[in-house]
């Protein structure tokens, strides 16, 4: 039996941000392993605590290529990240609970960086899933497991993006009676493959909160505050890291799994604090 951390999407662009992520696991973490998936050869030279590179060749389908990088994954337990995210607070012990639990578990909510929960319908592509499955799914960070049939999950998944076609599922589905399938949207993205999945194979997906979600993207909806839906957060919220790598927002310390998205609040003061902590 092996537990990992697996993370996905890595390229030369976001190396900055995949080493901060790798930095800040090994900082709460210190045992098992961290793998990452690659679209391009030899990043592991640049990066410290990587204990294996898998090269995927990229697909220009995104979503089919996300599924296969988590069928990649070396481990027989993962739990699997984005890049564009940095981990300042996680208890190592919720892989007891982990262990026990379904062959996928994806966390169940979110926050904003003040604590407030944020909602599906903030997002575009959330309240297009809230819309056709009554929820979404954030896979921010998603833990699967392989003894518990997860590749079969994943397999489906990838095979369902990789074939999709609008009109082609539009009119299978339309000749069938009783028809309960949501609308099929133009192009598939990985969370809209999961609320399916979850919703056809719920006795293999859970929702968990394992991990605390702090999201600053874009909210394209949020129509009671503009800002969000038209700018990103460096650009409205006042922000600092200090010397001891706490990242602070509007005088909130942020401990969980922050979802920052974009890197221009990474300036050169902020990753040396950053790099000091978590060196």
């Amino acid at each position: 039996m092996t537990e990992g951390y697996l993370i996905v999407n890595c390229t030369m662009k976001n190396l900055t941000q995949v080493e901060l992520l790798i930095k800040s696991i090994r900082w709460f973490d210190k045992h098992r392993p961290i793998s990452i998936i690659t679209h391009e050869d030899n990043l592991k030279k640049y990066l410290l605590y990587i204990d294996e590179e898998i090269y995927l060749k990229p697909n220009k389908i995104l979503t089919a290529t996300y599924f296969h990088s988590l069928l990649a994954s070396p481990y027989t337990k993962t739990i699997a990240f984005n890049p564009d995210q940095i981990l300042t607070n996680f208890n190592i012990d919720v892989w007891e609970n982990l262990r026990g639990m379904n062959s996928i578990v994806m966390p169940k909510t979110k926050s904003n960086f003040n604590g407030d929960l944020l909602d599906y319908s903030l997002y575009t592509h959330g309240s297009i899933e809230q819309k056709s499955f009554g929820e979404g799914s954030i896979i921010d960070a998603i833990f699967f497991n392989k003894d518990k049939g997860c590749d079969y999950v994943f397999g489906m998944a990838a095979l369902i993006s990789y074939y999709y076609n609008q009109n082609q599922f539009i009119d299978f589905f339309a000749d069938k009676e009783n028809n309960v399938m949501p609308p099929f949207p133009k192009y598939l993205w990985p969370e809209w493959v999961m609320s399916l999945m979850y919703k056809i194979l719920e006795l293999k997906i859970t929702k968990f909160d394992f991990i605390n979600l702090i999201d600053l993207s874009v909210r394209e909806n949020n129509y009671t505050n503009n800002k969000w839906s038209s700018m990103t957060w460096p650009e409205f919220l006042s922000y600092w890291v200090n010397e001891q790598g706490d990242i602070k927002i509007e005088n909130y310390v942020q401990l969980g799994l922050v979802k920052y998205n974009t890197s221009a609040w990474l300036t050169d003061s902020t990753l040396i604090n950053l790099r000091k902590k978590f060196i």
